[in-house]
């Protein structure tokens, strides 16, 4: 006699993020619940496979800019979870709406950040954190909300840069 364990969930990642020219692929790393199920077979679905495609071996990857749902099933049940993919353009690198400049001490200059390449999405300012080579000759304080980009106040007579 066999004793089957039938499934009863499916897990997996609530979303996924994948960026073309960067991170193109993840993996779904699905787990069945019980841990312990037998004989579960699963399978994978790209809801658009013209922004992402699933494979057998559970590895999720970029096609185009957009989003998709990934649908993980179990084989033979009416058990499956779903992943909401996005694809977007990676960002591979920052500039700043100034390199160099001069400030009067107790003035202020504000900087954008830039990202690049200009398809990428635009920096959040949640994300970036800014420092100063010099907090005695400069601060930089960062933005807080919406797009990126952070204040330079010149303290005393020196040189310094931002990051």
């Amino acid at each position: 006699m066999t004793v089957i364990v039938p499934i009863t969930g499916i897990e997996v990642p609530e979303t996924l993020t994948l960026g073309l020219g960067g991170t193109e692929t993840e993996e779904l790393n699905a787990s069945v619940q019980p841990d312990n199920a037998t004989g579960v077979t699963l399978t994978y679905e790209s809801s658009d496979e013209t922004v992402a495609t699933v494979d057998a071996n559970e590895v999720v990857t970029a096609v185009g800019v957009g989003e998709c749902v990934i649908t993980t099933r179990a084989a033979g049940t009416e058990v499956e979870a779903e992943t909401k993919v996005t694809v977007e353009i990676a960002v591979t690198g920052i500039t700043l709406s100034a390199n160099s400049g001069s400030l009067y001490i107790g003035n202020s200059a504000n900087m954008q950040v830039y990202t690049s390449p200009q398809e990428a999405a635009a920096a959040n300012a949640e994300e970036v954190t800014y420092t100063s080579s010099d907090e005695s000759v400069a601060t930089a304080v960062g933005t807080t909300e919406g797009a990126a980009g952070f204040t330079v106040k010149g303290l005393c007579t020196g040189q310094q840069s931002s990051q």
